[in-house]
C-alpha cells in the first residue's frame, strides 16, 4: 500500500500562505481573497496528496497566486506571524516568479 501523502515543502508553503491570506486584513475585496485562498488550498493539497494529478493551468494559476499572495501579505495585516510578513511575502514572490519562469521555459 503506497503512502497517500508525500512530503512536499512547496505544497506546505501553499497551504500556509492560503491560511495567512485568508486571515489577513487587506485592500482586496473579501470574495476575491476567499477565491484566491481556495486556489492555494487546492494547489497545496494537489501537490501534497500523492494520487492527485493537477492540470497544467493550475500551476500557472498557482504561480500567479503566489505573486498575488505576496502583495496581499506585504500590504495587509496578518493576525499571525506579522513580524515576519515581509520575509514571507518576499519568499512567496520569489517562489511565484520562479515557478512562472520555469513554466515559460517549457514553451
Amino acid at each position: 500500500m503506497a503512502k497517500l501523502l508525500k512530503p512536499d515543502p512547496l505544497g506546505s508553503i501553499d497551504l500556509l500562505s492560503a491560511v495567512l491570506v485568508y486571515l489577513t486584513q487587506s485592500f482586496m475585496p473579501p470574495g476575491i481573497v476567499h477565491i484566491h485562498a481556495g486556489i492555494l488550498v487546492i494547489k497545496g493539497l494537489g501537490t501534497v496528496i500523492r494520487p492527485a494529478k493537477l492540470p497544467f493551468f493550475m500551476f500557472v494559476l498557482g504561480g500567479m497566486a503566489d505573486v498575488l499572495s505576496a502583495a496581499i501579505l506585504f500590504t495587509g495585516t496578518p493576525p499571525i506571524l506579522s513580524n515576519y510578513k515581509h520575509i514571507i511575502a518576499g519568499a512567496l514572490f520569489i517562489k511565484g516568479l520562479w515557478s512562472l519562469w520555469g513554466l515559460m521555459q517549457k514553451f
